[in-house]
């Protein structure tokens, strides 16, 4: 009985122990523990032992090479100095043999046993009797309870249940301990993720987002370093975009990772968690020597990976010892990343709402400052208020607010750039323009209303602008870019610049400048310059897109001048015209008309031209009469041809079909047009030798002689002329192509209605000709152009 009550009131000082406080018994935190000390006093006091030694198993990190092992964690009886330090593995001596077989150990002389291996650290030199128990949780060995006797003795069959009761308790309390562990780090976790979500709902900036979740990451799930990449589409690479350490020198992988390399880049492209627990073999975390563990896990939103979350080093939250990641840390960690990347989609959308928001102010600035100078030069015929208008707008503070600007307009021959006008202070008047400018003008309208052209004109900056003039050659230059291509350039340093540029930057004395060119229509007529001389304020590449929209009002409003005034030239002349000539859609129509006209003009004109002939003849040689005779001849011979081209449009003839060989056609007209070609040095290039069709050979030679006519008019001096073809089964092609000017879509639609032309002489009737006469042949007729591209016309004949 007394044994009994022994047995109980040793379980029930123990249980005691273990109950007194919340338990701090862990397998993570190797210091030495005030519980496990009180019970190793108690056990070897009641068991009437001279040691009693836990050893428990050391669950840091380790190689996988590394074996288990066992860690002393209390003693009474050994050296204190070998708790933390004297660890075992199974096998090792009679406690591994407890350990390996998970059975009781008893030794009536432990250093007399073959299985005994000494430990030179903990003293136990002073004891022979050996027991000893394994702790255990199921079949998983979580450590030991050694007992230690100073004589040789065997325990007994009490003292064996006992020391097992008490291995079992052990257990429990270690089981206890960890399922507190794990429910209070639980009750961490979501504290940490309920202040998480609160704090990244006050906030949409992108930065703030990020920093949130990696502070509240390695809180939630204690780790040395929390890094978020965010993907780059741009690049193809994973970006750090935040790192959250207490490391002072960093020694992460910052650098893009690719799709697939590393850690991040691995979790990134197969869309799932990666860990790493044994950092030193792992050929993927090259770069994280030193460490021991890493666990990414990629960041998804609407199926599309945006980034990955990289945790470095798992820490216990007590300790802070490295330990390993579990599977609770992968599935709490991929929580949030889906947590951070709803997050770092809400803020990215609201940033870019903010960009457009922004972007939308700046553009509204910019219409407001256009719609202002539009209104300013609407209607205005007179091209220096136009100019001092656009110009004021370009310089003044609530406008685009550059310090100088000027405008240079290509005279009548193309030959020379010119200064206009310039708007800009002297170095001088640049304080007292300054300082007075904002108090007596607060608006744009007040600097556009305050704009005196007779002022301007006579400004020092203006004479020095009147004054540029830059020949245009064909050296290569940024100018000669400009009026070429229509293209801006934001010249940053003059110093680099050569030739006209460095000339031209000399005359205003211009270290920095914008250069846009001024269209009107197809065609470029000066240049915008505008410069920061005074506050060295750096022009911006995207503050050209204004500066061109600008300087392209300025084109239209200029044009709008000179059309007005060729406007009021032709009113004059329409004030003699008595009718309207009114086109019909429908050829026919037209032809039926105009056949009629010219009927009765042929007659009449054949008789004035052969009476002015025979005038001619009877005047001498010398005489005035003659010459204005000869006037006359010619301008009846160009009515006659006008006359001739309408009746060929209105006719109707029989066909009458040969075999006609398309090349000689080709032939013929070059011969007849030889002096024409050698004069403009037009190169006619005939590129087959054959091209056998069946045609009417009258018709088929006026159409492919117009379609010629005009390919030469089109190609400026030196241009270039081919005549091609080929066939199929079925059709006959011919190709007639030139390097000419081209035309644009709308030219292309109207290109074959009778009596449209582009050029100043010409009746417009070729090309409708042309076509009439390939429709005779049930044939079609086709045209590929671009403007300043040439043209290409195309020929199908059945065969």
């Amino acid at each position: 009985m007394d044994r009994i009550e022994k047995e109980l009131n040793l379980l029930r000082r123990i249980s005691s122990i273990l109950l007194a406080e919340p338990p701090r018994i862990s397998l993570e935190v190797p210091e030495q523990s005030s519980v496990l000390d009180k019970l190793v006093f108690e056990i070897a006091s009641a068991m009437e032992a001279e040691a009693a030694t836990i050893f428990l198993r050391d669950d840091a990190p380790k190689r996988e090479s590394e074996p288990l092992s066992f860690l002393i964690r209390a003693t009474y009886g050994l050296n204190s100095s070998c708790v933390g330090k004297t660890r075992i593995k199974p096998h090792e001596g009679l406690a591994g043999t407890a350990i390996a077989e998970r059975r009781i150990v008893s030794v009536p002389d432990g250093q007399s046993d073959s299985r005994y291996e000494y430990k030179q650290e903990t003293g136990e030199e002073r004891y022979h009797g050996f027991l000893a128990a394994p702790i255990m949780r199921g079949n998983e060995v979580l450590g030991i309870l050694v007992l230690h006797f100073a004589e040789n003795r065997s325990a007994s069959g009490d003292e064996i249940r006992i020391i097992a009761a008490l291995a079992e308790q052990l257990g429990f309390a270690l089981e206890n301990a960890r399922l507190y562990t794990e429910l209070q780090e639980r009750m961490s976790a979501r504290i940490q993720l309920y202040e998480m979500m609160r704090a990244l709902s006050d906030t949409m900036n992108l930065k703030n987002v990020f920093k949130e979740i990696v502070l509240r990451v390695r809180k939630i799930i204690p780790s040395k370093a929390a890094i978020i990449r965010i993907f780059n589409v741009e690049t193809n690479k994973l970006h750090v975009e935040t790192i959250s350490t207490e490391e002072e020198n960093s020694i992460y992988s910052l650098e893009p990772q690719d799709l697939g390399q590393g850690v991040a880049g691995q979790a990134a492209r197969h869309v799932k968690p990666v860990l790493v627990n044994e950092i030193e073999n792992d050929p993927r975390v090259a770069d994280y020597r030193g460490l021991h563990n890493i666990l990414a896990v990629p960041l998804i939103y609407n199926n599309r990976v945006v980034g990955t979350i990289e945790l470095i080093g798992r820490e216990a939250s007590e300790s802070g010892r490295t330990i390993p990641f579990t599977e609770q840390d992968i599935k709490l960690l991929t929580v949030l990343a889906q947590i951070a990347a709803e997050s770092y989609s809400k803020a990215e959308l609201y940033s870019e709402m903010e960009s457009i928001a922004l972007t939308f102010k700046r553009k509204n600035q910019e219409l407001m400052i256009l719609n202002k100078i539009s209104r300013e030069i609407h209607g205005s015929t007179s091209a220096d208020e136009i100019l001092a208008t656009i110009l004021t707008g370009v310089t003044a503070g609530y406008g685009l607010g550059y310090n100088r600007a000027m405008i240079l307009l290509l005279d009548g021959e193309m030959r020379s750039l010119n200064g206009a006008m310039g708007i800009g202070p002297g170095v001088e008047e640049v304080a007292r323009v300054w300082s007075e400018a904002p108090e007596r003008l607060r608006t744009l309208d007040e600097y556009l209303i305050s704009a005196d052209v007779a002022t301007i004109l006579k400004s020092p900056f203006n004479q020095i602008a009147r004054k540029i003039k830059i020949p245009i050659t064909g050296e290569p230059s940024l100018i000669s870019r400009v009026l070429a291509e229509r293209k801006s350039f934001n010249i940053k340093n003059t110093s680099l610049l050569l030739g006209s540029d460095k000339l031209f930057a000399q005359e205003w004395k211009s270290s920095a400048f914008a250069l846009v060119p001024l269209c009107s229509k197809d065609l470029v007529i000066g240049i915008l310059a505008a410069d920061n001389i005074f506050n060295q304020r750096p022009i911006q590449d995207e503050e050209l897109i204004l500066l061109q929209t600008i300087a392209n009002q300025c084109g239209l409003a200029l044009e709008g001048a000179r059309m007005v005034d060729e406007l009021n030239l032709a009113m004059k002349r329409l004030e003699v015209v008595t009718g309207k000539l009114i086109e019909s859609e429908k050829l026919a129509t037209i032809g039926e008309m105009a056949a009629g006209i010219a009927h009765d003009i042929r007659n009449p004109l054949t008789a004035i031209g052969g009476f002015t002939k025979r005038m001619a003849r009877r005047l001498p040689v010398d005489d005035e009469g003659r010459r204005y005779a000869g006037i006359i001849e010619s301008e009846v011979e160009r009515l006659e041809k006008l006359c001739a081209d309408i009746l060929q449009l209105a006719s109707k003839r029989d066909m009458s079909k040969t075999v006609v060989n398309a090349v000689e056609i080709a032939k013929n007209w070059k011969i007849r047009n030889e002096t024409r070609l050698r004069r403009k040095k037009v190169s006619f290039k005939i590129e087959i030798d054959n091209l056998q069709i069946s045609c009417d050979q009258i018709l088929f030679d006026q159409a492919v002689s117009n379609i010629l006519e005009n390919a030469f008019d089109a190609v400026d001096t030196g241009g270039d002329i081919r005549f091609g073809g080929y066939s199929d089964e079925k059709r006959v092609y011919l190709k007639i192509s030139d390097n000419g000017c081209g035309m644009t879509t709308d030219q292309i639609e109207k290109i074959f209605e009778a009596f449209y032309t582009t050029k100043t002489e010409g009746t417009g009737l070729g090309l409708a000709i042309a076509r009439k006469a390939i429709s005779a042949h049930n044939g079609e007729i086709g045209i590929e152009s671009k403007p300043g591209q040439g043209t290409v016309f195309t020929i199908a004949l059945p065969k």
